[in-house]
């Protein structure tokens, strides 16, 4: 079991290079005087952005993603940004301005120190003092959809409003300080960010308006994208998905990563994320529940002995039936064995897609868990590895699956042939609304 927990340890460890040219400039006396706000999106764009490099993270281009911004915000230091846009007009801005996914991707898998985050929770405090003219507030954070307790403050002036909110926990394992992250979010109003923190779950009867059918082909819309970036956030990015889906906008991968102890160079521990998302069904009123997973030993066993009857038949080299590193077993399988084990018969095929037709057509979308690289994928960021995305649709007379990675709007909608899915798949979960 060690060595099974070891081996699914690592998720969506890439590397991925986002390109975006900001203009020089500072946001701050747009943001003071509150033009920020009435801009047209065109102008905003003209004024701020240079040429057309932008990471849109939907495909209605109401999410823009600057993943490393020069730009600036006074004397801020700014990390990632989101910008959403309501019509025409921006409607709020989300600034992680630390993150430890993006710090450990910049700094060779480090960790701030407590000194260095304090310093620069402290320096943004002061900025946004300085800027505003006005004086924080404290404000509550124990709100129902917080998935982790934060610290935060709030600045309210005649053209705007600044949140700031700051989250660290300590290592279950040695119990030193680990800073998670710092968020910034500005709006012209508190409505607006009440918007964005706002909960209201979806119902089993409201999901299924989302289900799409065009002859054979069902495929669920609507689905939120969370881009999560060059960080192995997949896990944590696919569940922020799920919550907003569901109504909870205010779970976001930040949250669900100081949760289930992601980083960016090991990934999240899968075990841990589900288990977690379990604890938390009872608060969000949703469920969770297993499909299938190779990290259980038993079905692990049973694909070894599988995988090693077909190798001997083709006569290709068989694997340690005695190993329980998920990774090493998949890294040094024959793909041509392999499907003929998983997806070698009209049965296997149909077994496995049974429950996501079901789930399909209820409007529920299937966390997929998958080793990448085993099958031709493509324009991936990811070549290889373990990878967590979501099947949220099929198409029975093509025979293919229909999934979503959260890498971005040009990752929202693909299709895969169920046999190569089958192939790949490592784990299948549900996470739904309990009524």
């Amino acid at each position: 079991m060690k060595h099974l927990l070891q081996s699914i340890s690592k998720v969506c460890v890439f590397s991925l290079m986002s390109t975006i040219a900001w203009a020089s400039g500072d946001l701050a006396n747009d943001l003071k005087s509150g033009q920020l706000w009435n801009m047209g999106k065109t102008a905003l764009l003209n004024k701020y952005i240079t040429g057309e490099l932008m990471t849109w993270v939907n495909q209605e281009k109401t999410q823009l993603r600057i993943p490393k911004p020069t730009i600036t915000l006074s004397n801020a230091t700014l990390g990632e940004t989101l910008l959403d846009w309501n019509g025409d007009k921006l409607d709020h801005i989300t600034i992680m301005i630390f993150n430890k996914g993006d710090y450990a991707t910049a700094n060779n898998n480090a960790t701030i120190s407590r000194e260095d985050f304090d310093t620069l929770l402290k320096n943004t405090q002061n900025t946004i003092t300085t800027l505003t003219g006005a004086k924080p507030k404290n404000i509550q954070t124990n709100r129902r959809e917080s998935v982790v307790k934060v610290k935060g403050w709030v600045w309210q002036w005649d053209n705007g409003v600044a949140m700031l909110e700051e989250n660290a926990t300590r290592d279950k394992r040695s119990g030193k300080f680990e800073a998670e992250f710092i968020r910034l979010k500005l709006a012209a109003t508190p409505q607006a960010i009440a918007r964005n923190t706002a909960s209201d779950r979806a119902s089993r009867s409201d999901i299924k308006k989302n289900v799409e059918k065009t002859g054979k082909r069902l495929v669920i819309k609507n689905i939120p994208m969370v881009d999560q970036g060059d960080k192995g956030y997949c896990a944590v990015a696919t569940a922020a998905r799920l919550f907003s889906y569901y109504g909870m906008d205010d779970v976001d991968q930040h949250e669900l990563a100081s949760m289930a102890e992601t980083s960016a160079s090991g990934g999240t521990n899968s075990l841990y994320m589900i288990e977690s998302l379990k604890k938390m069904g009872g608060k969000f009123q949703i469920r969770l529940r297993e499909l299938d997973s190779l990290t259980n030993v038993k079905a692990l066993r049973a694909f070894l002995k599988q995988y090693n009857r077909i190798a001997g038949r083709m006569k290709k080299q068989k694997l340690n039936e005695n190993s329980f590193n998920l990774g090493h077993i998949l890294e040094n399988a024959d793909v041509e064995v392999m499907k003929k084990a998983r997806a070698g018969s009209p049965s296997q095929i149909s077994k496995w897609l049974s429950p996501i037709k079901k789930y399909i057509q209820a409007g529920v979308p299937v966390i997929w868990s998958v080793q990448l690289g085993l099958v031709p994928e493509p324009g991936l960021p990811q070549a290889s590895g373990g990878h967590m995305r979501l099947i949220i649709g099929y198409d029975e007379e093509k025979q293919t699956i229909i999934f979503s990675d959260s890498w971005g709007a040009m990752h929202s909608e693909k299709e895969m042939p169920v046999d190569d899915a089958v192939t790949i798949t490592t784990g299948r979960y549900i996470m739904q609304p309990s009524s």
